[in-house]
C-alpha cells in the first residue's frame, strides 16, 4: 500500500504544472518529428520526461541514465549520484522495484527488500536508498545487495571456532 502511494505521490509531482493558458502556439504532438525520431543516445529524458534506462544494470535493475558511480564499502553495495532532480530518480526507480516497504524519511526514499520487475532466474532483494544531496540537488542512489540465506548455515560450534579463529588471527 505504502509503495502505491508512493508511486502516486510521484506521478503527481512529476505531472504537468503551471498555468493552463497559453500565449504561444502550440503543435500537437503528431505534427512534431521528434515524436518519429529516436531517442538519441546521450538523452536522459524521454518525451514524456522520464529518465531513460542506461546500459548499466546491478542485481537484474536497469539505472538510469545521468548517474556517477562513487567509491563504495563492500562487494554489494553500490553508491551513485546524479544531477537530475530527486523526483525524478524516485519516479524511476518507482516504477522498476516491487516491494511492499518505502520507507519515506524527509525527502528520501528507502526501498526495503525490493526486486527489480522482470527479473527472471536468481532473484536478489535490494535496499534501494534515494537520498537529497546538500547544496547542490540531485540525489544520492545507494544499493545494497541483500545476502540470500545460505542453505546449509554453519553450526555453533563451527560458528565459533571461526570466531576464535579470526581472533587469534588478529593478534
Amino acid at each position: 500500500m505504502r509503495s502505491c502511494s508512493f508511486l502516486l505521490l510521484g506521478l503527481v509531482a512529476c505531472g504537468p504544472c503551471g498555468s493552463t493558458s497559453s500565449t504561444e502556439n502550440v503543435t500537437p504532438p503528431t505534427e512534431t518529428a521528434e515524436n518519429d525520431t529516436p531517442v538519441a543516445n546521450d538523452a536522459l529524458y524521454d518525451a514524456e520526461g522520464n529518465l531513460l534506462p542506461s546500459d548499466v544494470v546491478v542485481a537484474g535493475l536497469a539505472l538510469p541514465r545521468g548517474l556517477e558511480e562513487r567509491p563504495s564499502f563492500g562487494d554489494r553495495r553500490h553508491v551513485y549520484w546524479t544531477n537530475v532532480p530527486i523526483v525524478k530518480v524516485q519516479g524511476y526507480f518507482g516504477r522498476r522495484l516491487i516491494t511492499g516497504q518505502v520507507d519515506r524519511i524527509g525527502d528520501a526514499a528507502v526501498f526495503r527488500r525490493a526486486v527489480p520487475q522482470g527479473v527472471r532466474g536468481g532473484i536478489v532483494h535490494l535496499d534501494v536508498g534515494i537520498h537529497p544531496i546538500p547544496r547542490g540537488g540531485g540525489a544520492r542512489v545507494e544499493i545494497e545487495e541483500i545476502a540470500p540465506v545460505p542453505q546449509n548455515p554453519p553450526s555453533a560450534d563451527e560458528l565459533i571456532r571461526r570466531f576464535d579463529e579470526e581472533q587469534r588471527r588478529l593478534d
